[in-house]
């Protein structure tokens, strides 16, 4: 069962997507791809890495599409960087960007797919990107953390309503870890653009949900 209704809007962006990088592709091919992946965006088992994360990458990705050197290659990788998570797995990423590969790959051109791939797993914000259009990705799907605090909070709590099988004391210091380590970096975001008009938000967000953890008695499992 679907938790949203389609988006049309987001269905006609995937399918013009779609049809720009795959060779003879058309809208009913296009379109059965979009329901395929849209499914499980729009599970009821996600609250934050949903159709509304998507969509929000999205319109982060607009902001900054004339400075990419392939506008197209991060935003097949926006639509494909989530599309696998199952709670409390470590691999998602490299799930989905296997996923993309055994999907989808087949389809594209090789050079186009391999790109589409390692860009996927630079969302795993585990190493610093190695081109700038990943920085970009990465950057954007950070961005939703300079929210205003209380639209932060909220994208917070959907985070920890995904991981509703494990206990406070289980989720707690690892998303403590993850965050703290986000705030080691030298700047939150890799690029100016987003470090210029983000970056200070999203480290008083990030710094503000650590003091309010660790005043309930969480802390990092790194310390």
């Amino acid at each position: 069962m679907l938790r949203r209704y389609l988006d049309p809007m987001m269905q006609r962006r995937f399918c013009q997507l779609w049809n720009r990088t795959v060779a003879g592709s058309n809208d009913h091919d296009a379109g059965e791809v979009f329901h395929r992946i849209y499914s499980y965006y729009n599970s009821d088992e996600r609250y934050y890495h949903s159709t509304d994360h998507i969509k929000f990458c999205l319109e982060q990705l607009d902001l900054v599409s004339e400075l990419l050197t392939a506008p197209d290659a991060v935003e097949m990788a926006i639509w494909f960087h989530d599309v696998i998570y199952e709670r409390g797995a470590c691999d998602n990423e490299i799930q989905s960007a296997q996923f993309f590969k055994d999907y989808a790959a087949e389809k594209l051109n090789p050079e186009f797919a391999d790109l589409v791939y390692s860009l996927i797993l630079d969302t795993t914000h585990k190493h610093t990107p190695t081109t700038l259009d990943g920085q970009y990705l990465a950057d954007i799907d950070l961005s939703s953390m300079a929210l205003p605090w209380q639209e932060f909070l909220r994208d917070s709590t959907n985070v920890r309503a995904e991981c509703s099988h494990l206990c406070d004391n289980e989720f707690y210091p690892k998303q403590l870890a993850f965050l703290e380590s986000l705030l080691e970096r030298k700047q939150f975001f890799f690029t100016d653009f987003f470090q210029q008009r983000f970056g200070d938000q999203a480290q008083d967000n990030l710094q503000r949900l650590i003091k309010q953890l660790n005043q309930q008695g969480f802390h990092s499992c790194n310390k």
